[in-house]
């Protein structure tokens, strides 16, 4: 894979991070994917449902090392640095 192609999987990795960082933060047991998809999700980021459901089913902390080992970039510290402040 080339540079150009790791850029864009990166960046659309972190798309996919910010997106499951929302759906995390409003997503409660008793409140439904659709509903936190039309209500907070959709507006923001202009996704289909179905997107949504593929952004789930990603391990996007895992295919963002990968990423960034084979570019090179700071290792893995940025995707740590990430984790941490989703766990805050």
């Amino acid at each position: 894979m080339d540079r150009r192609a790791l850029y864009n999987k990166r960046n659309k990795l972190l798309r996919y991070k910010d997106i499951l960082d929302l759906y995390l933060q409003v997503k409660h047991e008793d409140v439904p994917v659709t509903r936190v998809w039309r209500k907070y999700i959709y507006p923001k980021y202009h996704i289909s449902r179905s997107t949504l459901y593929t952004i789930l089913s990603t391990p996007v902390i895992a295919e963002l090392r990968a990423v960034e080992d084979a570019l090179g970039l700071f290792g893995s510290e940025r995707v740590t640095r990430r984790e941490s402040q989703l766990n805050k």
